[in-house]
């Protein structure tokens, strides 16, 4: 990658298939160029992306380019005559979009409504036990082609698309439950806390999320299908995607970019990008204090727990990589010591964030310090 690098453009979006690729839009931009990145780009304050790459060092103008919705031919439903409320969970299915919290609150659903069912559709990632979709009342797809996917939607009755963490990329099955006009549940956080209120339906994360959850499965809902298609035409168009690419490309209506002090973040709730300060290394103990306005989980129901990935580099090449944990959460302002097994010999060590069980372009190190 040369220094001077073209514009920091992402489409925001993944595609909405049951096996499609997890997106990557955010964390590409991250961790290749962008504040390298000389290319003025209009930015876009209110997007959480923007604040993502803000938060990375970006100093250079961002242009959000908006995924586009491209109808699908209609369907006809699989619907049987039956009063079954049906809820659809939908694409890629990994521990970000909290399958044990969906379940929980299915759990607690179906116990008061014994006609509720649940359909999941989509390849599901390595790390989740399919084992606990077995349970009566869910019916488990795996992958399907993209062809099927509008009848699957047709199918259900509403839909939940939660998410934590995230790339910052708009989510494809979200612009299908849109088209399919059905209510839909998101985690009330980043990008998805910005969409309209009378488009979806926001669950709390941490306490309460459980409840508020199965209690969206059960209760009566406003049809929001107008709202969502207005939202649709007036932020989705294709013509708005290749608007957006041309004025990136010709730099065309580019403004400064806000100062680092006038930064907005989307959500302080649950940190994307922990801010950790290693405070020293005393043999093989770290000593890390929580610099940041959130607390990091380890091991906590639902949530994909904080990991540390220590790294040693000697003479060019890696001597020492292993996943730690934190011994218990880390509230902001605190402290905790970590052990790093085995042993450690000479070179610099480099110390990373990570996610347990999301998967992740190559990080950059947020602390380095030579080990003699």
């Amino acid at each position: 990658m040369s220094a001077r690098c073209g514009p920091i453009m992402g489409r925001r979006g993944r595609r909405g298939r049951g096996g499609g690729r997890p997106g990557c839009t955010a964390r590409w931009a991250t961790s290749c160029c962008p504040r390298r990145s000389t290319s003025p780009i209009a930015p876009e304050p209110s997007s959480y992306t923007t604040d993502v790459l803000r938060s990375h060092g970006v100093r250079a103008p961002i242009h959000v380019v908006p995924h586009p919705y491209l109808p699908q031919p209609a369907t006809h439903t699989r619907r049987s005559e039956t009063n079954e409320r049906v809820i659809g969970l939908f694409g890629f299915l990994n521990s970000s979009k909290r399958p044990e919290v969906v379940l929980e609150a299915f759990g607690q659903a179906r116990a008061r409504h014994p006609r509720l069912r649940l359909l999941v559709v989509g390849d599901p990632a390595p790390n989740i036990d399919v084992t606990a979709f077995r349970s009566e009342g869910i019916t488990f797809t795996g992958y399907v082609a993209d062809e099927e996917f509008a009848s699957h939607y047709a199918a259900v009755d509403r839909l939940v698309n939660l998410r934590y963490p995230t790339a910052g990329e708009t989510s494809g099955t979200l612009i299908r439950a849109f088209e399919a006009g059905k209510p839909v549940a998101v985690s009330d956080y980043a990008q998805f806390a910005e969409m309209p209120n009378d488009c979806v339906v926001k669950i709390p994360l941490g306490e309460g999320e459980v409840a508020a959850l199965a209690e969206f499965f059960v209760r009566d809902l406003p049809d929001p299908s107008a709202a969502q298609r207005r939202w649709l035409e007036e932020n989705a168009r294709m013509e708005l995607t290749v608007k957006g690419y041309i004025d990136a490309l010709s730099g065309a209506q580019a403004i400064l970019p806000a100062s680092a002090d006038k930064i907005v973040y989307a959500s302080q709730s649950l940190p994307l990008f922990p801010r950790l300060e290693l405070l020293r290394l005393t043999g093989n103990t770290l000593t890390i204090r929580n610099d940041g306005q959130s607390t990091l989980h380890t091991r906590v129901y639902g949530f994909p727990g904080y990991r540390l990935i220590a790294k040693i580099f000697y003479n060019g090449g890696e001597i020492y990589d292993r996943w730690l944990e934190f011994p218990c959460d880390l509230a902001p302002g605190e402290t905790t010591t970590v052990e790093l097994p085995g042993t450690l010999g000479s070179g610099t060590l480099a110390l990373y964030h990570a996610m347990e069980g999301i998967p992740m372009l190559a990080p950059e190190a947020w602390a380095r310090v030579a080990i003699q």
